[in-house]
């Protein structure tokens, strides 16, 4: 579709959103990409790459009118351009609603706003299990730079007695029980993994600085 064909479905799309009530997501996106075209354009005519100050203001004011688009105000523009821009994550969000909260999210402020939310929701939300994975491939990267992981008193008491009640001479089912009685649930595994690096303490010996590292004889 050529930018001149573009600029009159945006236009058209725009009266029947201010005509007709018709205020479907899939309208705004027209209008905001007959806006996109003009915003090209008219920092071409200002001589900038920036959409700021007095000579785009006043070439923009003369596009949007030629174009039939001047009754979108500032903020729709701007949203309505920000949601073009990040067009493919806001569809598969959108995708994500059920049929209710898409006809109820088309105005590009609240699509704008309730995208955004979900997103620094998702970002501060993690899932538990991925929470253990941070963890995991952080003490992967402590154990490549020679950092043992020490286990607690009461994880080693819990593998000894598991290998005992086993009554097994087998390597492999040894470390599989103790290991399994070591570390119960994911919250036994992000015991052992701090959250913030020790502090830097006088050398001392092994005894004194951290709980003895569990081995696992067999015979």
């Amino acid at each position: 579709m050529s930018d001149v064909d573009q600029i009159a479905s945006g236009r058209e799309a725009w009266q029947r959103i201010r005509e007709h009530g018709h205020k479907s997501f899939d309208d705004w996106i027209t209008v905001a990409k007959a806006l996109a075209i003009g915003r090209s354009a008219t920092l071409q005519a200002a001589g900038t790459n920036r959409p700021v100050g007095t000579t785009f203001n006043r070439l923009m004011g003369q596009w949007l009118r030629q174009a039939g688009l001047d009754g979108v105000n500032p903020q729709e523009r701007y949203r309505a351009l920000l949601v073009l821009e990040n067009l493919p994550a806001i569809s598969a969000w959108r995708d994500g609603l059920d049929e209710v909260q898409r006809r109820r999210f088309n105005h590009p402020n609240s699509v704008w706003s309730r995208w955004k939310n979900s997103m620094q929701i998702k970002t501060k939300t993690l899932p538990q299990r991925e929470h253990v994975v941070q963890h995991i491939a952080a003490a992967a990267e402590t154990a490549r730079h020679g950092k043992p992981i020490y286990w607690s008193q009461d994880a080693m008491r819990r593998a000894h007695q598991a290998m005992l009640d086993s009554k097994s001479s087998d390597l492999l089912t040894l470390a599989r029980v103790a290991l399994q009685a070591a570390i119960r649930t994911e919250a036994d595994l992000l015991a052992l993994l701090p959250a913030d690096p020790p502090a830097k303490k006088p050398p001392q010996s092994i005894r004194e600085a951290a709980p003895v590292a569990l081995e696992i004889h067999a015979t």
